[in-house]
């Protein structure tokens, strides 16, 4: 619909990465992998009107690189849920598992950035709702601790996900409302299929 008014289209992510064939015949470009590495590079081209048909990173996106989010190019008016991001992939790497698998190895954002994110988010809003948007957030090696604190100091509300394994952890579960975790959606995988 897009390409039929005259629009420049670029997309990615995990179903684009896993079929690039399918999803060029849908968009002028698409985006093979993380997108970080490329988006400059994809902008110039748009604007210079010569997109390629693909793009795609040639290392992996260091998250202490992530810029802040420019909340303030969303306009006047109340919106109460935000995403951030603290970690990508997951250090597990199950075989089922697309992002472990597309996006490069597992990496964790700085807590210094995640916590200047979150006052980014809480100046726009009071009492935001935050989607971490992570795989698994508590399965690498971050002191969980010191994360459940930054999101618990500012009084923001939080869903996440994370494997099994959290259940066996009593103290972070204890942690997790004290926290402002208001959901988890949990992984339980099982060999028995």
């Amino acid at each position: 619909l897009l390409r039929a008014q005259g629009l420049q289209t670029v997309i990615g992510g995990l179903h684009v990465t896993s079929c690039p064939d399918e999803a060029e015949r849908h968009s002028d470009a698409v985006v093979i992998g993380e997108g970080e590495p490329v988006w400059h590079e994809v902008l110039a081209d748009a604007q210079a009107q010569r997109l390629k048909p693909r793009y795609g990173p040639s290392a992996p996106f260091d998250l202490a690189r992530s810029p802040l989010p420019r909340l303030d190019l969303l306009g006047p008016g109340a919106r109460r849920r935000f995403t951030l991001q603290t970690e990508r992939g997951c250090p597990l790497a199950c075989e089922f598992c697309g992002a472990s698998r597309l996006l490069g190895p597992f990496r964790e954002k700085p807590l210094d950035l995640i916590e200047r994110e979150l006052d980014v988010i809480c100046t726009r809003t009071a009492r935001p709702v935050i989607e971490l948007a992570d795989d698994n957030t508590f399965a690498g090696g971050r002191d969980r601790w010191d994360l459940l604190e930054a999101l618990g100091e500012r009084g923001v509300r939080w869903f996440t996900e994370a494997d099994w394994r959290i259940g066996e952890d009593l103290d972070t579960v204890k942690k997790l409302a004290d926290a402002g975790c208001v959901q988890i959606l949990m992984g339980v995988e099982s060999p028995f299929i």
